[in-house]
């Protein structure tokens, strides 16, 4: 064991050494011309590589990545001016890809056993051949755009093998950074709402594209990522693993204060998917660790709640008389909005269900797919004929057809509902953080993006390895 352990670091030397060597030769033309992109591109990815040949270091970088990634691409607008593509966001496909094959061919057998045995895994399996299908499907526009659109789905479907590599010592290691750079996020978020953005995150903001950045005639904060929805999304979920986690005495203080940080920089963002869907999912997290009659005690609570927001739903903001001037009034009555007046005419919410509706009889217009690429960024940026319907679900059927809808459907309710009969026998922290944090995307539809779609597949492999092959985590 000590031989291959002293043969392992030796081969890592040598990657380290010879990434190096590859980074100068490369990069030198680059730099001599003033440009840096390329350089800092080289240099990560020879960094990325080299750590992800440990597993437990792959994932730790990954994940932290994922975070700073478009604040790395922000910042880079400093020295090189705004660019639409950037290829630092090709670094997280790099690091799934070396663990993957890390992996392999360590647990091949285990890999080969779990298709055989599970049912689950089998559609996996399955829905990734239609994944690696959909990315030549001619429809979508060009190549590109189905390989592309394969780091949005495809790579990072991966990671449900790479769980196979991950054990409950390196998952508490991870949920600690995790939440703890979501208090650094939300700090940087409260820090932007408050004394504004540096020139090169404006740069970015007036060249994204996006209409959303801006409420009320103020830029909405996004703090490291690529925008204020995943930010969001990151502050959720990051609430949801951390009270999971919450144990008691000194425990208890440091998650409150987790909690109120993401809160405050939540309403900041202004994006309600994130606190509406940590309000739904925080009632039942609590009932799972307070409580050992779960199912009547969360029926009761949902049922209470539907009526009252169904009571509230029918106030009119016209009649809450709200304090402010300028984009503060406008901010408070945008969050409002999605819980007492959802209904409203012009509502994000109304219009996402009227192209729900669509996309489910589209459908039967081309029932095999579209490609893979027309339901992520791929389509947008590369030319491609963007279907994407803001629900991963529903845009499935565009991208996948009724085959790859279908089978993601199947895979993340069977993963959700069993995953949350075995959590009513076995109170587990750790089990409870991952299915937790893994409803709450599922919830607010966040697959294809980057912490999110990573964090999903991930979760799906641990969670499936816990029911269906019974390992313990």
């Amino acid at each position: 064991m000590h031989e291959r352990t002293h043969l392992r670091g030796l081969f890592q030397g040598f990657l380290i050494f010879s990434f190096a060597i590859l980074f100068i030769y490369f990069s030198a033309r680059h730099i001599a011309h003033g440009n840096v992109r390329i350089p800092v591109f080289f240099l990560l990815s020879f960094m990325a590589a080299a750590i992800s040949t440990s597993v437990k270091w792959g994932t730790y970088f990954a994940f932290t990545y994922i975070v700073f990634m478009a604040f790395i691409k922000r910042f880079l607008f400093a020295f090189v001016g705004y660019a639409p593509y950037d290829p630092v966001y090709l670094i997280p496909d790099i690091v799934v890809i070396v663990m993957f094959l890390v992996v392999w061919s360590k647990y091949k057998k285990r890999i080969i056993e779990a298709w055989k045995k599970s049912f689950a895994f089998k559609v996996l399996f399955f829905l990734q051949i239609i994944f690696f299908l959909e990315i030549f499907n001619p429809l979508q526009g060009n190549l590109i755009v189905g390989i592309v659109g394969s780091k949005f789905l495809l790579i990072p479907s991966l990671w449900a093998y790479i769980s196979f590599g991950i054990d409950r010592k390196i998952l508490k290691t991870l949920f600690k950074i995790l939440t703890w750079l979501g208090v650094i996020a939300a700090l940087y978020t409260i820090y932007q709402f408050h004394k504004g953005f540096f020139d090169f995150e404006i740069l970015w903001a007036k060249n994204s594209g996006m209409t959303s950045l801006v409420i009320g005639g103020k830029l909405r904060p996004f703090s490291f990522f690529p925008s204020p929805g995943e930010l969001s999304g990151y502050l959720s979920t990051n609430g949801l693993i951390e009270t999971a986690l919450a144990g008691m005495s000194f425990g208890v203080i440091i998650t409150i204060f987790k909690l109120v940080t993401y809160a405050i920089a939540s309403f900041y963002t202004n994006i309600r998917a994130g606190p509406f869907v940590f309000l739904f999912l925080f009632p039942l997290l609590l009932a799972f660790k307070l409580t050992k009659r779960i199912t009547p005690t969360i029926l009761t609570y949902y049922f209470i709640l539907f009526g009252i927001f169904t009571f509230i739903s029918n106030t009119s903001l016209t009649s809450i008389k709200i304090k402010g001037k300028g984009y503060q009034k406008v901010y408070v009555e945008h969050f409002l909005q999605g819980f007492v007046d959802p209904t409203a005419k012009g509502s994000s919410f109304i219009h996402r269900l009227k192209i729900w509706r669509n996309a489910m009889f589209d459908v039967l217009k081309n029932p095999i797919g579209n490609g893979i690429g027309v339901s992520t960024l791929a389509a947008n940026k590369f030319g491609g004929k963007p279907m994407h319907v803001e629900s991963t679900f529903i845009s499935m059927i565009y991208s996948c057809g009724i085959f790859g809808f279908l089978s993601l459907m199947i895979l993340t309710l069977y993963t959700l509902i069993k995953g949350f009969i075995r959590l009513s026998y076995k109170r587990d922290k750790i089990l409870l953080a991952i299915w937790i944090g893994y409803t709450s995307i599922v919830m607010g539809q966040w697959i294809v993006t980057y912490f999110q779609g990573a964090f999903y597949w991930l979760s799906l492999g641990l969670l499936l390895r816990w029911i269906d092959l019974e390992e313990e985590i």
